[in-house]
């Protein structure tokens, strides 16, 4: 009897456990006007932060509507390049919080810093988050 409980409570455990992280899902952080690079599908990935349009609620402030940042990247798989945009919403057309390029699905996580209209001391560079997906 004990080997039986033993048994059902082993397959318990190892029938729930997961993978601790895809091996095909890289997080990626970029600062703007800089590039990042990582491995994903066997492949080098660079990503370059190009710019930011910042239209988002100031912290310090009390807004209507919270705002949209607009960014403009671009990837480079081997010999391709190509440029994309995302928001850090997907309000504009042209601009979607995920997009696929060049096979890459690419998600635009977080931007920071968030604006501020009266900051104590000029804020630091923008720092984009993307998740990238093979």
């Amino acid at each position: 009897m004990r080997l039986i409980y033993l048994s059902v409570f082993t397959l318990l455990v190892f029938s729930s456990c997961k993978k601790s992280s895809d091996p095909q899902t890289r997080t990626l952080k970029v600062t703007l006007k800089q590039c990042g690079q990582l491995q994903l599908g066997g492949r080098n990935v660079n990503i370059c932060f190009n710019s930011v349009k910042e239209e988002r609620c100031p912290i310090d402030m009390e807004c209507f509507w919270g705002g949209v940042a607009k960014a403009n990247f671009s990837i480079t798989v081997g010999l391709q390049q190509r440029s994309f945009n995302l928001g850090t919403m997907s309000v504009y057309e042209d601009y979607p919080q995920e997009t696929e390029v060049l096979g890459y699905n690419i998600t635009f996580k977080t931007l920071l810093p968030y604006p501020m209209a009266h900051p104590p001391a000029p804020l630091p560079p923008y720092e984009a988050e993307l998740e990238i997906t093979k």
